[in-house]
């Protein structure tokens, strides 16, 4: 009469690396599209980085060009300012004629820019402060104010880094097969010793993979 017995040591070891290669396989394939999709936002990442800084120089050349032309005002306000405060000097009639459609010409040019009149465009010596001027502008203009190129790149940098740390992760992962593989395929007590360093390699990776994934959402968030 035969005894039927049950499955033996071997079995079952070969049973528990074969499901710790699925898993370790499943896992490198989930870690592999992870990689693919970081790589694939950083590109989009830095392409909008791109576009964001072409928008941004063609906002700020629309401004630097504005200020100019304040500043042309300025300089034609102060011109007549100082020729009408010579013809007042006068007293001749046709001074005083003159003086007439020359304040009508300070008047309309006070109207184009606040450099002309406002005294917080002004230095301590008395000149037209552009700088002040053009830090108004830049505030006032919402592509000025709101787009913002270095959060894109600073974006696709961690995004490229996540990529990276992930692929590196998947080389430690394919040495982990590769122990377990030959703890399925040795028929020696060596092959504990391939499965338990398969095991930790495993881990190392998937730890890995974990400290990358924290570290790039931490940093995100400092960014956003």
């Amino acid at each position: 009469m035969t005894e039927n017995r049950g499955p033996s040591d071997s079995d079952r070891f070969q049973t528990v690396v074969a499901i710790l290669i699925a898993v370790v396989s499943v896992v490198s394939a989930g870690v592999v599209w992870r990689a693919s999709l970081a790589g694939s936002s950083a590109a989009t990442a830095d392409r909008q980085g791109l576009v964001t800084t072409v928008k941004y120089e063609a906002a700020y050349a629309q401004t630097v060009s504005r200020l100019y032309e304040e500043a042309r005002y300025a300089a034609q306000f102060a011109f007549y300012q100082a020729r009408l405060k010579a013809l007042k000097a006068q007293g001749d009639p046709a001074a005083r004629s003159e003086a007439g459609w020359v304040s009508q010409i300070v008047d309309g040019l006070a109207a184009f820019t606040p450099l002309t009149t406002d005294p917080a465009y002004r230095t301590a010596d008395g000149r037209p402060n552009l700088d002040a001027r053009l830090a108004d502008l830049r505030t006032a203009d919402a592509a000025l104010r709101d787009l913002d190129p270095q959060q894109h790149f600073a974006t696709a940098d961690w995004l490229y880094f996540e990529s990276e740390a992930l692929t590196s992760a998947i080389v430690i992962f394919a040495v982990a097969l590769l122990f377990l593989t030959l703890a399925e395929i040795t028929r020696r007590r060596i092959r504990v010793g391939f499965g338990i360093v398969g095991v930790l390699v495993f881990l190392l990776g998937l730890g890995g993979v974990l400290i990358a994934e924290i570290y790039v959402i931490l940093s995100r968030l400092k960014i956003g």
